[in-house]
């Protein structure tokens, strides 16, 4: 329901929405803020050449006729076949960053068991977000079917900031209607600082080059799918991980979803990195929370 969701943020300026999505604006220990954005970029580019570098990998499969609608596998020739799969959604606002900088955490989750598939997908200016859920929804029903084939017992989704988003958006996908695949073989979701409700979003830098209107914001925010995300998670397990030191707008929309999704009795596990900002989380999730692999694991 839409009461569910706190709207206070709906009614600020341009300037105070933007500075709540702004998390480089709100961390000190690189300045400013162009810098900590670039060596967050740099740590993840680097981890993302190292696993290109040491792992078995497949790169460069398409899933679509457009450039960017490609997906990398990790790990898919040397684990076992029904090895559990980790689809990894990147993040960026919808218009930065890709899969090229988006396998960091591979090394560590193949070497734990996992199969672990970036996926690459058109970004803003070229496309607004209806078109890039619908990229999103296309690369998931190709990981699915070629999971299956493979004998995977297990597959999950994931991602950080509008990754977080769209991996929730696909939660709430019938994946036996989508693709003829039970919905039993996607196992999770593993949401980091994600953006659950999209409307704050309308008429700012990060919304503008989506064309995103109200009403788009809102049909493309996971929060008015509680519902149906809830009834197709019955037997899912949903990882939600913030930073104590986001912004109060991130850390309230995981807290808010991972609330509902309680309240219609899915399997909720949140993790408050009391110590750590929104890049930090990203960075650093995969490696110093072993929950996420024991959940895949299992």
């Amino acid at each position: 329901m839409e009461s569910e969701w706190d709207e206070t943020l709906l009614y600020q300026t341009r300037e105070e929405r933007e500075l709540q999505f702004s998390p480089s604006k709100w961390f000190t220990r690189i300045s400013p803020a162009a810098a900590l954005v670039e060596n967050h970029i740099g740590i993840l580019t680097k981890g993302s050449e190292e696993a290109r570098q040491t792992l078995d990998c497949e790169l460069d499969m398409a899933y679509g006729n457009k450039p960017l609608e490609k997906i990398d596998i990790f790990g898919g020739q040397t684990l076992p076949a029904d090895a559990p799969v980790f689809c990894y959604i990147h993040g960026g606002d919808w218009a930065m960053l890709g899969r090229e900088s988006s396998s960091f955490m591979a090394p560590y989750l193949v070497e734990s068991g996992i199969v672990v598939i970036p996926i690459g997908y058109q970004k803003a200016p070229e496309v607004d977000m209806p078109e890039i859920v619908t990229e999103i929804k296309k690369a998931v029903s190709f990981i699915l079917k070629w999971a299956k084939n493979r004998g995977t017992r297990s597959v999950y989704i994931g991602g950080h900031c509008a990754g977080g988003h769209l991996a929730a958006m696909m939660l709430g996908i019938d994946w036996t209607k989508e693709c003829d695949i039970s919905n039993d073989l996607l196992k999770g979701g593993i949401l980091i600082s994600g953006i659950f409700d999209v409307r704050p979003l309308v008429d700012t830098y990060i919304g503008d080059p989506l064309n995103l209107t109200r009403e788009v914001a809102w049909e493309c925010s996971p929060c008015k799918h509680v519902d149906t995300i809830a009834s197709l998670s019955r037997n899912r397990t949903l990882i939600i991980v913030m930073g104590g030191k986001d912004t109060p707008t991130f850390r309230q929309q995981s807290s808010q979803f991972a609330e509902a999704m309680r309240k219609r009795k899915v399997s909720v596990i949140v993790k408050d990195f009391e110590e750590y900002d929104h890049f930090q989380i990203s960075e650093k999730s995969w490696f110093e929370y072993k929950e996420i692999t024991n959940v895949m694991m299992a």
